[in-house]
């Protein structure tokens, strides 16, 4: 990151905060809204050069219908820090005096602001925009210093494993297969104190691992498992789950997809991207919690030795699953994978996330995230973890019937249970596979992991959604989740 932040420097062209109130009673003010040059609204901003005997000014709105939130601190931030590089400006200053809000929150969500203006995908761009320096001089309460730039720390940390989801989530599937996603997460998380093992396709096999296998069986990539375990509190026996969608490429098999539709389909793994980039903040920051990370990775690919509609396949459960469409493939990995961390490694709580149905990403766009639970308190526990993390979840109901949904009559259950409630029914198949009763919670990102176009300070392409709700969500567990009373 280019960006550097500094406190109560003074330094640096000042950004003044202004609404259409204080528009109305200033010259320059009325002058700007007559040319149609600035309005004062939330996230809209003005330059004006050192030039001609002008003074040089920014000014950025703050105008909204409610009083400003945290999140629209991060809007704003994000506005003025693509404003202050489109002028290649190299310092400005910002008072940061948030009425009725926690000034930490509040620095936090400016950091993340300038951080998102900073990042955008251009790996495999010829010709790439230069990221020059950008200091930002935040004015604060000097007594509050301390505590923000530890504050400000966190959120780097937060955000570095969002890059890591981000960057492993955008990555092409001939260049981020398998094996290297294994080796980048043994890279990043290694030096944090994360255990890394991945078991190759034999060891899988060996364990009875069938379901997950007869989805990679199609392909010439070789499926790895990979478990990733962080002990931040060994004395504790609560120990969190995270278990990830780690489809690399999936092509349908032999319910292929479209051109269209397989034209993305390599962010199919990025649930196990999101759990890499959550293990990493939650490692970095040394939280005082217990987690295991999994995800199963392979390709879902046509070849004469695909599985196919009609199979019945094992699993590691011992569950025999009738193959009704193949391309409802990463709840069949799913299945293992969240029988693995729940039989195997002594968690307390489960969360599996995936980019799983098509039916979610109808129902609520790409901006809520689904819920399949039958977990009341574990659910708010969620809720208040992705409130402070300002990331937007929806839970859909669960009934008897739609678990009916998944009745097989030549096998123990079917991998898709109809047209009607399938994000519903696909979360409801993957908790069969839980052992035990624990509480479990199923989350969806199919519409909000990857973005067809820009979402206000949400970038086109990979989010790196969720990443924060489970690290705040880690924050709980360990029982500190405090910032500041103000």
């Amino acid at each position: 990151m280019t960006t550097t932040f500094t406190f109560n420097q003074n330094q640096g062209l000042s950004v003044e905060l202004v609404n259409k109130q204080h528009l109305k009673v200033c010259q320059e003010g009325r002058k700007l809204q007559a040319c149609a040059c600035f309005d004062g609204k939330l996230g809209e901003t003005y330059y004006q050069p050192n030039f001609n005997g002008a003074t040089e000014k920014f000014v950025a709105g703050t105008t909204t219908s409610e009083p400003l939130t945290v999140d629209d601190y991060r809007l704003l931030a994000f506005k003025i820090a693509l404003c202050a590089r489109k002028h290649r400006l190299q310092a400005i200053k910002l008072e940061l005096a948030p009425d009725n809000l926690c000034l930490g929150l509040t620095a936090q969500a400016v950091f993340e602001g300038f951080w998102r203006a900073e990042h955008q995908f251009d790996d495999y761009l010829t010709n790439k925009e230069e990221q020059l320096p950008l200091q930002v001089d935040l004015s604060v309460p000097a007594e509050k210093v301390p505590k923000l730039q530890s504050l400000l720390q966190e959120m780097r940390d937060i955000m570095s494993g969002i890059e890591m989801t981000q960057y492993l989530a955008n990555q092409p599937a001939n260049v981020m297969y398998p094996e290297k996603v294994c080796e980048f997460a043994r890279e990043k998380l290694e030096k944090v104190g994360v255990k890394v093992e991945v078991l190759s396709q034999a060891e899988c096999a060996a364990l009875g691992m069938q379901a997950f296998l007869a989805v990679a069986q199609g392909s010439d990539k070789e499926a790895k498992f990979l478990l990733m375990t962080y002990e931040g509190n060994p004395a504790s026996e609560e120990r969190l789950g995270l278990v990830g969608k780690g489809i690399c490429y999936d092509a349908g098999g032999y319910s292929i997809k479209s051109t269209e539709g397989m034209s993305t389909m390599f962010t199919d793994m990025t649930g196990g991207a999101t759990v890499i980039g959550a293990m990493y903040a939650i490692a970095e920051q040394k939280l005082p919690v217990n987690v295991v990370g999994a995800t199963a990775l392979c390709e879902n690919m046509l070849s004469g030795s695909s599985y196919k509609p009609g199979d019945i396949i094992g699993s590691l459960a011992g569950k025999t699953i009738e193959v009704a469409n193949t391309d409802a493939e990463g709840r069949v990995t799913l299945a293992d994978s969240v029988n693995y961390v729940t039989s195997r490694c002594h968690v307390t709580k489960v969360i599996d996330i995936a980019t799983l149905t098509g039916a979610c990403l109808v129902a609520l766009g790409e901006e809520y995230t689904g819920v399949v639970s039958d977990s009341d308190d574990f659910y708010a526990e969620l809720v208040k973890a992705a409130q402070r993390a300002d990331e937007k979840i929806w839970r859909l109901p669960v009934s008897q019937r739609f678990k009916d949904m998944n009745k097989s009559k030549r096998a123990d259950i079917k991998n898709v249970g109809g047209r009607l409630g399938g994000t519903i029914t696909a979360g409801l198949f993957v908790r069969e596979f839980v052992a035990g009763n624990i509480p479990w919670l199923h989350l969806d990102i199919a519409g909000t992991a990857y973005l067809s176009q820009a979402a206000g300070y949400l970038p086109l392409f990979a989010t790196g959604t969720m990443v924060k709700t489970f690290y705040f969500l880690a924050k709980q567990e360990a029982g500190s989740n405090s910032v500041c009373r103000h």
